[in-house]
């Protein structure tokens, strides 16, 4: 039986995922997190031409990139 905190975080990952997968390009992924200045960077290259969307889905799949907060997850 999981606790509802994992199933929180799983969640909250796969979303986070889906929404990197399809916005990851504009920069949504990162203004989700609170990371605006990353989230401008993205938009205005677009992805880093897909490269940095990427390594994104990547890093955020394995849990490496987080909120700015420090939170576990929005």
């Amino acid at each position: 039986m999981c606790s509802n905190s994992i199933f929180d975080f799983v969640s909250s990952v796969f979303s986070l995922s889906l929404c990197s997968i399809t916005l990851g390009g504009f920069g949504a992924d990162r203004f989700y997190l609170g990371q605006w200045r990353e989230g401008l960077g993205k938009l205005f290259s677009f992805g880093g031409l897909g490269i940095w969307t990427l390594i994104d889905v990547l890093l955020i799949g394995v849990g490496y990139v987080g909120p700015a907060d420090g939170s576990l997850y929005i």
